[in-house]
């Protein structure tokens, strides 16, 4: 459908919870546990960046700076069951990447 290509393979780890796929990557540090993240929800953030800034390209872009974002903030956080999941996570995340975006181009 986008610009991903999807996996069309059985994925050992797509019966996997987002909790226990964030639990196996901040044990480890391997990043296929978050692949399968971003396989999950890509089309999902894509279409609120969309959304929000009506550039295909940009958007793809922005994609990739809000899962770089996750990667890179997701390992020294605790998991939290009862707190904030995960899909409101990253759209939390695209909006604020989004506001920031619109912010710096007014400047």
């Amino acid at each position: 459908m986008l610009w991903v290509k999807k996996h069309t393979r059985e994925n050992a780890y797509q019966h996997h919870s987002d909790e226990s796929l964030i639990q196996l990557y901040q044990q480890t540090g391997k990043e296929i546990y978050v692949a399968e993240l971003f396989q999950r929800y890509v089309d999902k953030v894509y279409v609120i960046a969309r959304k929000y800034l009506k550039d295909r390209e940009a958007s793809k872009d922005l994609v990739m700076v809000v899962f770089e974002k996750v990667l890179k903030n997701l390992h020294k956080q605790r998991w939290n069951p009862l707190g904030i999941g995960y899909i409101p996570l990253l759209e939390m995340n695209v909006h604020i990447t989004i506001d920031r975006q619109i912010v710096e181009r007014k400047n």
